[in-house]
């Protein structure tokens, strides 16, 4: 029945929430060093958001540039500073995926999205009910790999792969995760879909 609620209450946000947009403003992305490289062993959106975690380790990286495509295998990210191949490399290794190139690019080349300012869907419950609501989950991936999608997601440590699993394993799309470690055991969700996308990764 928890379940059942929780599924009406997101349809019905879903359904009368209007968006508004936010700018996340490439002006400011033009400051740094931006760099592209192709990375393989990525076949779903879970291991795109296992390299985006590893890439954004870098110092000076800016996490919100990072993008990747799996159908590429592209990755592309802004750095306040200059960064070798090898650096990328060492990040990655023991992670099973692999640098194959890598170069520096144009700023001008990186995808400018706009992401709502209001969630599309907002959902909080406990850490003890990653199980139960897995279906609930998995829809939100579906919605979520619709369209470019940023997702929020506020968290113990310890349920991050067991609560990202469901929402991002075998999706051919990539959703743009922001994962934020707390100490509450409560889980808070919330969903943003793009609003314009300027620049595909690849064209």
């Amino acid at each position: 029945m928890m379940v059942k609620n929780i599924f009406l209450f997101v349809t019905f946000f879903m359904s009368n929430f209007l968006l508004t947009v936010t700018l996340l403003s490439s002006a400011a992305w033009a400051k740094g060093y931006a760099y592209q490289g192709k990375i393989e062993g990525m076949v779903c959106a879970f291991c795109a958001y296992n390299v985006s975690k590893k890439i954004s380790q870098l110092p000076g990286l800016d996490a919100a540039s990072v993008n990747v495509d799996l159908k590429s295998e592209r990755v592309n990210f802004i750095s306040s500073s200059p960064v070798e191949k090898a650096t990328v490399s060492k990040v990655l290794a023991d992670s099973g995926f692999r640098l194959v190139e890598f170069f520096k690019i144009a700023s001008t080349d990186l995808n400018s999205v706009s992401f709502s300012s209001v969630p599309l869907l907002s959902l909080n419950f406990s850490a003890n009910q990653i199980e139960r609501l897995d279906p609930i989950l998995e829809a939100i991936g579906g919605l979520a790999a619709m369209q470019t999608s940023r997702l929020t997601v506020q968290a113990p440590k310890a349920s991050e792969i067991e609560l990202l699993k469901p929402i991002l394993a075998g999706r051919k799309s990539v959703i743009k995760v922001l994962f934020i470690p707390v100490e509450d055991n409560v889980i808070e969700l919330k969903l943003f879909h793009a609003e314009s996308l300027a620049n595909e990764l690849n064209q």
